[in-house]
């Protein structure tokens, strides 16, 4: 007989906290994912100056890594020299913005595939992130002509883009971490059976 007896409502206890924990990081991801759409709709609601004065810091920081003598030269190569690094930050921050969105929106497929009830299908990971990376990229645009900035088809190209970069990257790194996995598995059952 056990001196110690269980009640039903502790025994419950460990079980609550191991289904709390998928629930806690779903949450935490759907927050982030809404987190940096705020984020990209914060920057199109910038007027042209503020968002060319943002990104001429950024340039200006870039410039003195990779042309710490650019004041020595002509007035016009410079000028096209910060022109050119200027137009690939902003492009490469349109690239980037999209590309993290799809990495955490494939990563909550995943985990919800993982995890949950949802019957979510290897295909959708791959389409809903992509898709919602283009449709708020288009979004994304119509929002900057009502902030006098006007819209462009190549930055929804460069979005989606980034978009379908994100989706990649993940499953390329999970399929390495599951590969990785499966070898060092391997092994050990190997040295296993050459132990016994």
């Amino acid at each position: 007989m056990n001196p110690h007896p269980i009640h039903p409502a502790e025994s419950d206890k460990a079980p609550r906290k191991g289904r709390r924990l998928p629930t806690v990081i779903a949450i935490l991801l759907a927050v982030l994912i809404l987190s940096t759409m705020a984020v990209i709709f914060f920057f199109s609601a910038e007027s042209g100056e503020e968002s060319g004065s943002r990104s001429a810091d950024v340039t200006d920081a870039i410039l003195k890594i990779t042309h710490p003598n650019l004041d020595s030269l002509p007035r016009e190569e410079q000028q096209s020299i910060e022109a050119s690094v200027h137009h690939l930050v902003r492009k490469t921050a349109h690239f980037l913005e999209y590309a993290f969105l799809a990495f955490l929106t494939t990563c909550l497929l995943l985990w919800l595939k993982h995890f949950s009830v949802f019957r979510i299908r290897p295909r959708q990971v791959w389409v809903f992130p992509a898709a919602l990376g283009l449709l708020y990229a288009i979004s994304d645009e119509v929002h900057q002509i009502f902030s006098h900035r006007g819209a462009r088809v190549t930055d929804v190209l460069i979005d989606f883009a980034g978009a379908l970069s994100g989706v990649l990257f993940l499953h390329l790194a999970v399929g390495l971490i599951l590969a990785v996995s499966r070898a060092r598995r391997r092994k050990q059952r190997q040295k296993e059976g050459l132990s016994a």
